[in-house]
């Protein structure tokens, strides 16, 4: 099987094996602390995949966090940790946990430091069980097995983000972990597996407020014409349409001046007779105009949702020989 690209790494973590074993292995910069800080898991993922033992169940989880300005000159690191879960298992012994953990990385891994929760070393592009090779394989021995797992990982010379982390190998599988000293219901003689994930690993869901947006439509008259004549005391208004969506009616309003109050001179609203597929002609008459005063007139359609829009203004001037002339 061929490796992954070599920008992308497999760590394995192992628990420390004999000074000779490590003779033939890459080993990189690796210590170990008594102590170690959890970091809030930013995304986590379940092993849900064995090679010995039935796929679907939870296994196991790896749970990525940040280590903000934990890292030299205060850059940012990744906290991963392994945790396997010990309900799944019908028993599990007095030495029960991880002895081995494999994930990739998308840089350089010589460039990695990286501090494990126990006294375990660091080999470079190893093949791992079943699941394919991954660029990091941390591992130890039965007597430093860890539940759970915790690595921390910082880079002298850059900060490090969790989707550095979160990369498959060339097989698909994104961590890979080996788990021992346990039975399992109907599995006689598994007291140790193999388990790894396709799972990609998100970040946690975030929590939305649902915001409801209303948009009522706007009316939607069709105005053919819009117009205004004077006679003897009075002003015929006449409009026509062309079409009418969800329209109500009109009103006529009038004012003494164009950018003057304008005053709504029908008692009751003006009753639609047009549609959304034609239009329709109407007449409205101001009979209360004064001879010789110029009136400024504007149409207001209304809608059904009781929006509505203004056309014009349009003006007439009555005069008494304009109703002479007009009989």
């Amino acid at each position: 099987m061929k490796a992954t690209s070599k920008n992308l790494l497999t760590i394995f973590l192992f628990v420390a094996l004999s000074i000779a074993m490590a003779g033939n292995v890459a080993i990189a910069k690796v210590s170990t602390t008594t102590t170690i800080y959890i970091a809030p898991s930013s995304c986590s993922i379940n092993l849900d995949l064995s090679n010995a033992l039935p796929n679907g169940n939870v296994y196991g989880t790896v749970s990525l966090g940040l280590l903000s300005g934990a890292c030299s000159g205060e850059r940012d690191g990744v906290q991963i940790v392994v945790d396997a879960n010990q309900s799944i298992f019908t028993t599990i012994g007095a030495n029960f946990g991880l002895q081995d953990f494999g994930f990739n990385y998308s840089g350089n891994p010589d460039d990695l430091v990286i501090t494990t929760s126990g006294n375990w070393n660091v080999k470079n592009d190893q093949n791992l069980s079943d699941f394919g090779i991954f660029m990091e394989d941390t591992y130890g021995t039965g007597s430093n097995r860890q539940d759970p797992l915790v690595i921390n990982i910082c880079n002298p010379v850059s900060n490090l983000m969790i989707s550095d982390f979160v990369v498959a190998n060339a097989d698909g599988y994104y961590f890979t972990a080996h788990i021992a000293n346990f039975t399992y219901q109907g599995y006689n003689g598994v007291n140790s597996a193999w388990f790894s994930t396709t799972q990609n690993c998100s970040p946690p869901p975030t929590t939305t407020v649902p915001t409801t947006t209303t948009t009522e439509p706007t009316t939607e008259i069709s105005l053919a014409s819009f117009t205004a004549k004077a006679s003897n005391g009075r002003v015929k208004l006449e409009w026509t349409t062309e079409t009418e969506i969800d329209n109500v009616g009109f009103n006529i309003l009038r004012a003494e001046a164009e950018n003057g109050t304008y005053v709504k001179l029908n008692d009751e609203i003006i009753p639609t007779k047009g549609s959304a597929i034609k239009g329709a002609n109407y007449v409205f008459t101001d009979n209360i105009a004064k001879n010789r005063m110029t009136y400024f007139y504007k149409l207001q359609d209304i809608d059904v949702y009781g929006t509505s829009r203004f056309h014009g203004p349009v003006s007439a001037t009555p005069k008494f020989l304009l109703g002479i002339f007009n009989k």
